[in-house]
């Protein structure tokens, strides 16, 4: 059965047994090996920012730490985001407090029978403990510290005491501990970046409050930046002055920090797998390691290595790959094209801004003053001009416009030698293929790239008239094209209109008897909503090897063909008048000789002008075009049976 190629990375976290595409398995390694011998109580922390897979290394963990046969821990997974939803702030701790003992419990009565009067005395505990909450609640409210409501709690009258449940809940894990053959427990806290910062922070200290057992290990995933933003209330917003009061709440709660290893994450494996199943790969097999060497070059200066970051840029991608061969952008894409497509989306998803910029101007490199101010950007001090031009990353005018717009954002100026790398890159790209002019190139890639472009208080940008039109004409030509095919032609090879208008398709024409493969041009030019279509082929002439003056032998060639192409320029006109054409070339008057008299032949042109665009864009003219290649693709082959003696005469075609 063939495989099935993917369209999308689903952005959820790894599960055990799955490849690992960003080489982290090497830390995962150390952490089982720390955490299977550590001494108890203590807390990991798992930390990353969004996305960087904290769930990801946790589900690992506990697979080969709980999950597989043999393991010496029991697992109690908790995601307090879920347990977050729809409650208020004491709602919420109370139903984690509730959440863990209830699963401690239930681990109990499954492994022991006799073990059911402890955890009975656990529950109920916990179950008097609701009645509490209201002095949790007004800690959330007055500020309060939770180890002060703790205190308060554990002097409770009715012996309904959050110091009670965890004398309780130790007594029935050394318990459970005692009847089977574990080394204790691993609590995996998940999400507490996902819910408001300051309920995070009280959910650390209620854990480290209650929970911090003897033969228990709290493995949390959480954000250093969650931590910070949840005790602004308490410190005021960090400073150098009140940070040891930051780090100091952090170490209380943490015995061991880990942070996500994002920046050693082997990005250029998990683009070359995820893309490979996408049939996003180069056509030449034989630049494969360059190619994903770049686009993991360009992924690394724009969207980074964090996971989920990557997982986007990726399905996007795909999106405009579908769009784009459905729509037969994708017939022949060169390599180069999908390198500067995959940077434009790269751009697209990691600085919208900077796309928002190239979108105003596709012609980076010639940005200037002129761009500076249709930006409101500021006006570059002397001495500032003066260190930028000696650094090589904005040495150039295009290069501090760019280093100005950074500067309106910290994220982009934190960024900025990464921007001025990518954009760098995209014009060497482009550079790579010479037929390309980059504002023109990057324009029309960039419409084809907008369909995934959000941009807050503005409409996305439409796809051009032009853009469609480029895309139904090859996916008609190749549709039409077999279809109209007669004897002797054998085929009319198409090649890529690297999805632009204004670039000329050449076909070559493979012709029965003929060695050559001559060609046929078709050339699309816009000029705002009008549009001309031109078809061009060169016509072959007889002649003897001559090594006199040039122009004598023009005149000669001349005579001895004029008949013939006489009878060729009647066959234009037959052309032109079914298919509403204008053959502005004849090639009774178009005779041409190289400077050293290597090739003499005549060309001939034909064209058609429309009005607006959307005239042009439909299947009715695609099919007539397609018709018109085929009759010169006859022209050319009576031409060439003519000048190579398998005919005595030119044989007009049939239309």
């Amino acid at each position: 059965m063939e495989n099935k190629k993917l369209t999308s990375v689903i952005d959820v976290p790894r599960e055990a047994g799955q490849a690992d595409l960003f080489g982290i398995d090497k830390y995962k390694d150390a952490l089982v090996e720390f955490i299977g011998t550590t001494t108890t109580p203590i807390t990991v922390a798992i930390q990353g920012e969004w996305g960087s897979g904290k769930t990801s290394l946790m589900n690992t963990l506990k697979d080969e730490l709980c999950d597989q046969e043999g393991k010496k821990f029991h697992p109690i997974w908790l995601n307090t985001w879920q347990y977050s939803l729809m409650k208020s702030e004491e709602e919420t701790l109370i139903s984690i407090i509730n959440g863990l003992t209830n699963e401690i419990a239930e681990i109990a009565t499954e492994k022991d029978s006799s073990l059911e009067k402890l955890a009975k005395k656990s529950l109920s505990i916990l179950s008097r403990i609701a009645g509490a909450s209201v002095k949790v609640a007004v800690s959330a409210t007055t500020g309060q510290r939770v180890d002060e409501v703790v205190d308060a709690l554990s002097n409770d009258a009715r012996d309904t005491t959050i110091l009670k449940l965890r004398d309780s809940l130790n007594e029935l894990i050394s318990s459970i501990i005692e009847t089977d053959d574990k080394d204790g427990f691993l609590f995996f806290i998940d999400d507490l970046d996902r819910i408001d910062p300051p309920v995070a922070v009280n959910i650390l200290e209620l854990l480290k409050n209650i929970f911090d057992l003897d033969n228990c290990v709290f493995i949390l995933a959480i954000d250093y930046d969650v931590v910070v933003k949840g005790l602004e209330p308490k410190f005021g917003k960090l400073t150098e002055k009140n940070e040891r009061e930051f780090r100091s709440f952090f170490d209380k709660i943490i015995q061991l920090p880990f942070s996500m290893p994002v920046t050693s994450y082997n990005i250029d494996v998990f683009l070359e797998d995820t893309l490979t199943n996408m049939g996003y790969v180069p056509n030449d097999v034989t630049i494969k390691n360059e190619f994903f060497k770049n686009l993991t070059e360009i992924a690394y200066n724009s969207v980074g290595s964090n996971p989920r970051s990557l997982k986007r840029l990726v399905n996007t991608l795909s999106l405009i790959s579908i769009i784009n061969r459905r729509t037969g952008l994708d017939k022949g894409q060169s390599d180069i094209d999908k390198q500067v497509n995959f940077a434009l989306v790269c751009l697209q998803v990691a600085y919208p801004s900077i796309y928002k910029a190239v979108n105003l101007e596709p012609n980076f490199i010639h940005w200037s003053e002129d761009m500076a101010i249709k930006l409101k950007l500021r006006k570059l001090e002397e001495h500032e001009s003066i260190k930028l031009k000696s650094s090589e990353e904005f040495d150039e005018e295009w290069e501090q416009v760019l280093y100005r717009i950074c500067e309106r954002d910290t994220y982009l100026e934190r960024r900025a030698f990464n921007i001025s790398a990518l954009l760098n890159k995209i014009n060497d790209l482009a550079l790579s293929d010479t037929s390309n002019e980059l504002g023109e190139y990057i324009s029309v890639l960039l419409e084809l790239s907008s369909v995934t472009d959000v941009q807050a208080f503005d409409k996305p940008r439409i796809i051009s008239n032009r853009t469609e039109a480029a895309g139904n004409l090859l996916e008609s030509l190749y549709k039409f094209i077999p279809e109209k095919i007669e004897e002797p032609i054998i085929e009319i090879g198409l090649p890529s209109l690297k999805v632009n208008l204004n670039r000329e398709l050449w076909c070559r024409t493979k012709i029965k008897g003929l060695d050559e493969k001559p060609g046929i041009g078709v050339l699309i030019s816009p000029k705002e909503n009008k549009v001309s279509v031109k078809v061009r082929a060169n016509i072959p002439l007889k002649y003897e090897p001559y090594e006199g003056d040039g122009s004598k032998l023009l005149s000669i060639v001349s005579s001895e063909n004029i008949k013939y192409l006489q009878q060729v320029d009647k066959d234009l006109e037959k052309i032109c008048e079914k298919f509403g054409y204008q053959a502005v070339l004849f090639s009774e008057n178009n005779i041409r000789i190289s400077k050293n008299k290597d090739w003499i032949n005549s060309k001939i042109q034909l064209i058609k002008k429309y009005n607006h665009i959307e005239e042009f864009n439909s299947s009715i003219e695609y099919e007539k075009l397609s018709e018109i290649m085929v009759k010169i693709g006859l022209i050319i082959a009576q031409t060439g049976f003519y000048c190579t003696g398998k005919n005595t005469e030119y044989n007009s075609i049939n239309l």
